[in-house]
């Protein structure tokens, strides 16, 4: 039984009678993933897809904008892994002006949209449940100002603070803004986006996210391209990260992405040019436990024959998967 090993996967609580030694190897890359957007219908050619998707009362929906302005809605069906058109989640949204970017997020009880657009200023709405739809609100966008060409928001809490990294579509800069409770406005961050490079190619548009202890955000950019970073909360600033937007292709001319996380896998969706949208997921293993110090019944096995393993594993609450010598 020499050079033997089990390696244990698993999400959730974990008990494992043995003893072993722990590894930190991680594989990370993203693969295409045509279930996550599937069914998803072409926009219109030249559209300029721009996907938010976000988990409300059970559901999981997608709005995304349009070049024209407007928004359309979808919802996620799990027992058939497919989209389907979903007015109820989008009604009430109006035009906007060109290139609508909304970014959807849940503060105190409430669901708010802030969506950019062509001139570069940034249009507040909020949805109420009990008709079932959006309507204007321009507490939620306050003091937001015109940042200049196809603004881009990604909206998200950190630290016990809302804030917002906006991408922009002439040079490709962000800028970054907080928000007061107090004053309910917004206020210029110059923390939230320091280090972020400008593109130079133009259209960047961020989604960021929080995952294993650390703030990742991943851009799309003019090219169809994405870059990634990662925030030092040491430092305050972000940094180039190669590792998670790994083996992302380009998508053709523009990508907007929307990144989330749905039953314990990370997945992304990406508007483009033409109105379509590309799915992926993302391929994170931690090898966790690689037992060194396990036993056997047969106590050895030469040649051929079976081992018979005493492993207990218990208080589990998720999937657990044993693998033999991979």
């Amino acid at each position: 039984m020499k050079n033997k090993f089990w390696l244990v996967i698993f999400r959730g609580i974990l008990m494992i009678s043995a003893i072993g030694m722990t590894s930190a190897l991680t594989t990370n890359n993203w693969n295409e993933n045509k279930t996550i957007n599937a069914s998803l219908p072409l926009l219109g050619q030249g559209d300029h897809s721009t996907p938010s998707v976000f988990y409300k009362d059970g559901w999981w929906y997608l709005i995304s904008g349009l070049y024209g302005g407007t928004f359309t809605g979808f919802v996620y069906n799990d027992a058939t892994d497919t989209w389907s058109n979903n007015k109820t989640i989008n009604a009430s949204l109006p035009d906007i002006g060109d290139y609508s970017t909304p970014s959807v997020f849940y503060k105190d009880g409430w669901w708010y949209m802030i969506s950019g657009e062509a001139d570069g200023g940034f249009n507040g709405f909020v949805y109420n449940n009990a008709t079932h739809t959006w309507t204007a609100n321009k507490t939620i966008n306050a003091s937001l100002p015109d940042i200049g060409v196809s603004s881009k928001p990604s909206i998200f809490q950190k630290d016990g603070w809302w804030y917002m990294i906006s991408g922009e579509g002439a040079s490709g800069t962000y800028n970054g803004f907080v928000y007061d409770n107090t004053a309910h406005t917004w206020s210029e961050n110059k923390t939230i986006n320091a280090s972020l490079p400008e593109i130079n190619s133009g259209f960047s548009t961020p989604s960021v996210f929080y995952n294993n202890g650390w703030w990742y955000m991943i851009a799309g950019k003019n090219t169809g391209e994405f870059d990634g970073f990662v925030y030092s909360d040491a430092t305050h600033t972000w940094a180039a990260n190669t590792t998670i937007n790994a083996s992302l292709p380009e998508i053709g001319t523009m990508s907007f992405p929307s990144v989330f996380y749905k039953d314990f896998s990370w997945y992304m969706i990406s508007g483009n040019e033409v109105g379509s949208f590309n799915g992926f997921d993302y391929y994170e293993l931690p090898e966790y436990s690689q037992f060194s110090g396990y036993w056997d019944n047969n106590a050895t096995l030469g040649g051929s024959g079976i081992a018979y393993f005493n492993t207990t594993v218990t208080s589990t609450n998720g999937t657990v998967i044993l693998r033999f010598n991979n």
